[in-house]
């Protein structure tokens, strides 16, 4: 398999962040768009419990999203 282009020569955990973000930026409540700007803000995250954290449909260990 052939590795994706990363053009921002991001690092492993600035990719999983910006992926999370990215998925949370998507799910109703959790996020805002400004219209005129097209710019989202992040209202909150979610918290995790146990060993893990609900993302949207996904279900992350809670160690993957120490970006955050």
């Amino acid at each position: 398999m052939a590795s994706k282009n990363n053009p921002l020569k991001l690092n492993k955990l600035q990719l999983r962040t910006l992926a999370l973000a990215q998925v949370l930026a998507r799910q109703d409540g959790l996020a805002q768009r400004d219209e005129g700007t097209g710019e989202i803000t992040l209202l909150e995250l979610p918290h995790p419990h146990g060993d893990h954290v609900h993302i949207g449909p996904f279900v992350v260990s809670s160690r993957d999203v120490s970006g955050f």
